[in-house]
């Protein structure tokens, strides 16, 4: 794990990173998108656990509800979303996968 320079992360984005890889869900992501899968999760985590992740940042606070709550969390995250090299590597958002196969196949 590494932070960009002149982009500290806080404290609740470090952990979940954290906990998804000691947890072992990021196994299953290949070594290059890392980088756009911990983006995308912290996109959704700041999206859908808003309130979650400002009171951690705000008290400190762990416990197993928390935990069962990432757990929870990353699981939806990866059988509902998915991760986008948007600039640079960088994952700026995360997408429903729903929206993806909605959009029209272009041939090349």
């Amino acid at each position: 794990m590494k932070q960009l320079q002149y982009s500290p992360m806080l404290m609740t984005e470090m952990g979940i990173s954290i906990f998804a890889i000691e947890k072992g869900f990021m196994k299953d992501v290949d070594v290059a998108k890392i980088l756009d899968f911990e983006a995308g999760l912290i996109a959704y985590m700041k999206s859908e656990h808003a309130e979650l992740m400002a009171d951690i940042d705000k008290t400190g606070n762990y416990n197993d509800q928390i935990e069962s709550t990432f757990k929870a969390a990353i699981e939806k995250f990866k059988a509902t979303q998915t991760w986008v090299d948007n600039v640079g590597g960088l994952a700026t958002h995360s997408l429903n996968k729903s929206e993806i196969q909605s959009w029209p196949v272009v041939k090349r």
